[in-house]
């Protein structure tokens, strides 16, 4: 068994680039949360733990999700370990059992943070169930899934700002939901921008089925815009606050590169830029915000 989860974390879940993404969520999101609060605040060890956490977490939804998506991986992504043949269902079962109840164990006295932790699992798990007992939702419709998938990143989001009031003793602010709104709003530019084909092919899922291509590009635009706009009034309209605005850069290249050059889908390497650096940018608003104060 073990092999074969090998070969589904080399073709499903490289590990490097998502070590990345999460330290960066979760050092953004704590960073820009501590900025909010005009509290000093500097990378540690619970940090390191949420990031941990957030680690295991996307491996079990990408486990939960190649099972919920067998099917229509086989017509369109055959090549996908688990539809390829090269880890069974039961193998990635027991690796989201054991990963589930490691990362509940490592946050067991976090307070509010292990009970959105656990309730992102239970929910994750299931939406996988209610799929794979009726089928539902049976539609390759993405926005019929968008209301279903969402709470999960929320929860998520949510799990890092009560894992820094934890770890901080700070108390739930207005301005600590706008910063979870602004995290949010940057990985719902990710979810919908790498979905933009400039011609939609049977059967691949795309928002652009749902909502045109100047739809799902607008929603794509908007998202990143309300991110930053976010950001900046959680933090307040200081100079370190309009740092927030620097990643919009990204997906200004990539709809002038998408539309100049005629490109057949928007382009992925200014999304995961600009991901990225907004949560870099977090990162360094929370340090400037500690070194002023």
């Amino acid at each position: 068994m073990i092999g074969r989860l090998v070969r589904f974390v080399a073709g499903s879940f490289p590990p490097l680039p998502y070590l990345l993404a999460t330290l960066l969520w979760a050092g953004g999101l704590t960073g820009l949360a501590a900025a909010a609060d005009g509290h000093t605040w500097a990378p540690g060890a619970g940090l390191a733990g949420t990031a941990a956490t957030l680690f295991v977490d996307m491996l079990i939804i990408r486990a939960l999700d190649d099972i919920r998506d067998l099917d229509y991986d086989r017509r369109v992504h055959p090549a996908r370990p688990l539809a390829a043949g090269l880890v069974r269902t039961s193998d990635l079962l027991t690796l989201v059992a054991v990963g589930a109840a490691a990362i509940l164990a490592a946050n067991a006295g976090r307070g509010g943070a292990w009970w959105l932790l656990a309730a992102q699992l239970a929910y994750l798990g299931g939406l996988v169930f209610v799929n794979a007992r009726w089928h539902w939702p049976a539609t390759d419709n993405l926005l019929a899934h968008l209301p279903l998938n969402v709470p999960v990143q929320l929860l998520l989001c949510a799990y890092v700002y009560a894992a820094y009031q934890h770890d901080h003793h700070r108390p739930l602010t207005a301005r600590g939901l706008l910063v979870v709104l602004a995290v949010l709003l940057a990985l719902l530019h990710v979810e919908f921008a790498r979905k933009v084909p400039r011609q939609v092919r049977a059967p691949e899922r795309s928002y652009v089925r749902d909502l045109g291509l100047p739809g799902a590009v607008a929603v794509a635009a908007a998202t990143a815009v309300l991110s930053a706009a976010c950001a900046i009034a959680a933090v307040g309209a200081e100079a370190r606050g309009w740092l927030a605005v620097v990643p919009l850069a990204a997906p200004a290249l990539a709809g002038w590169q998408f539309r100049r050059r005629r490109l057949p889908r928007w382009p992925t390497p200014p999304t995961l830029a600009y991901v990225l650096s907004s949560f870099a940018v977090f990162v360094a608003v929370g340090l400037l915000t500690g070194a002023a104060a």
